[in-house]
């Protein structure tokens, strides 16, 4: 019967209708790359066995075109991803799954995981926040699914800062919660982050950042700079997909850190483990 009730709160959490959902995104994703790579392989070998005379009609016009956008076009697979993406709008399940597989397609080591985390994972999450906070940080917005939840959770939008270093996944969540404040930048600088914003101090920081694939050095300079910011009584909430603590031990030992596994979240795909870390006494 716990199996059958655990595959019924499955199938009902938006984020995870279905398993053959995220197979074949992850298969439309692995054919995007592959043939944006291919495409590019082609470009470039063009490029290299064309002459292009300075002052020409194609010198002139690659310059228009760098004026024009201020960067080099977009790879073919993410321009296939952006144009679903649109046809999508008022659909934010699929919008958002499509938005976080094309930057998972970028750098799927610094994203960590195919589909964004679930609404039960985002509920889990927000039930460790204190009881009384005036600031709280979330890191790594992604396409919003944990923002949505921590809001749904009585968190209000002006106490809500999120810090997300992706360019796209920072503007869109700006059009996605209007009111709270998306600070574009990389977690390692929360500090430097926070006091741009006027804020020295928060009560909470929640995490979606895949701490365990992440380099050692980085990982840890992540958990130091929410520790730093951190209350003395403040919280850091992280989840894992990993069976062990997504702080790993040597680190939480060199910054005095308790850590407690405090829910398994089973509905979400793949499923979770919400930890709570604090000050050692």
């Amino acid at each position: 019967m716990d199996i059958i009730e655990r595959g019924l709160d499955w199938l009902g959490d938006e984020l995870t209708v279905a398993g053959a959902i995220a197979i074949l995104l992850v298969a439309f994703t692995l054919l995007s790359a592959f043939a944006a790579a291919f495409r590019q392989s082609r470009a470039s070998a063009r490029l290299a066995t064309t002459k292009v005379e300075p002052g020409s009609a194609v010198d002139a016009g690659n310059h228009a075109v760098l004026h024009q956008t201020g960067s080099v076009e977009e790879p073919p697979g993410q321009q296939v991803f952006a144009r679903l993406a649109g046809r999508l709008r008022g659909r934010p399940f699929l919008q958002d799954n499509l938005l976080f597989l094309s930057r998972w397609a970028t750098a799927p080591l610094q994203v960590g995981s195919v589909t964004p985390s679930g609404r039960a994972l985002g509920r889990a999450m927000a039930a460790e926040l204190p009881a009384q906070y005036r600031v709280c940080v979330e890191l790594g917005g992604g396409t919003g699914s944990l923002t949505r939840a921590l809001l749904a959770a009585g968190v209000p939008r002006e106490a809500l800062i999120v810090i997300e270093r992706d360019p796209r996944l920072a503007a869109y969540l700006r059009r996605r919660f209007p009111g709270v404040r998306i600070v574009l930048g990389d977690a390692r600088h929360l500090s430097g982050l926070l006091a741009a914003q006027g804020i020295e101090t928060v009560d909470a920081v929640v995490s979606s950042l895949p701490l365990r694939s992440l380099p050692r050095r980085v990982g840890e300079a992540i958990v130091a700079e929410s520790f730093r910011v951190l209350a003395e009584d403040g919280v850091y909430v992280q989840y894992t997909y990993a069976l062990q603590p997504p702080v790993r031990e040597d680190a939480a030992y060199r910054l005095r850190l308790t850590g407690e596994a405090r829910k398994r979240v089973w509905s979400n795909l793949p499923p979770a483990t919400v930890w709570r870390y604090r000050r050692a006494a």
